[in-house]
């Protein structure tokens, strides 16, 4: 059996998302931040035949086991696939006078819709998924000196606590790295 990719043409992505950002000074110290939320109910409304329009002599057999599957919610909408429901991002930094310190949090929901042919294809996916089944939570920061007004130093860490995520199916993301960059803005 074969596998086709079919882009979904008729889909609905309701959402909410909240941001929320402040910066000031207390004493010497400057500060800034946002945070942000992101709540997604993403739709393929395509879904499932309805069972007036459905020819059992003509449809596959797969059509017939996916409706077999959902007795009790007829017509209802699966969810598109490859999706965050969830997204949490937030930043902070902190400066005195040519330094500055900045964190950034990030949290991925689980990923869903995930194609079941992929768990064959990639080899310990469904291990994976089980293990790290919460979502995930990403840190990073940025240390970052400013000299002679156009001069800037940063260190930077991404990942922090080394943590194993996916960005989608199949493919892990990177692991801690650590960045050294000189800036020169002119």
């Amino acid at each position: 059996p074969s596998h086709d990719s079919v882009n979904v043409s008729h889909a609905r992505i309701r959402g909410l998302e909240i941001t929320n950002g402040f910066q000031g000074n207390l004493g010497n110290w400057g500060w800034k931040g946002s945070c942000g939320i992101t709540l997604l109910d993403p739709k393929d409304l395509n879904g499932l035949p309805s069972n007036s329009s459905m020819n059992l002599k003509k449809d596959s057999i797969s059509t017939l086991d996916q409706l077999l599957r959902q007795i009790g919610k007829p017509d209802r909408p699966q969810l598109l696939k490859y999706r965050n429901r969830t997204i949490i991002k937030a930043s902070i930094t902190q400066s005195w006078k040519n330094l500055s310190y900045t964190t950034f949090y990030r949290f991925n929901s689980l990923t869903t819709g995930i194609d079941q042919p992929l768990y064959l294809v990639v080899n310990g996916l469904e291990s994976f998924m089980q293990k790290h089944n919460k979502g995930n939570h990403i840190a990073d920061m940025t240390l970052a000196y400013s000299f002679y007004k156009k001069h800037e130093i940063q260190f930077t860490v991404h990942n922090i606590g080394n943590t194993e995520y996916l960005v989608v199916p199949g493919f892990i993301a990177e692991q801690r790295r650590f960045i050294v960059q000189y800036r020169l803005n002119f």
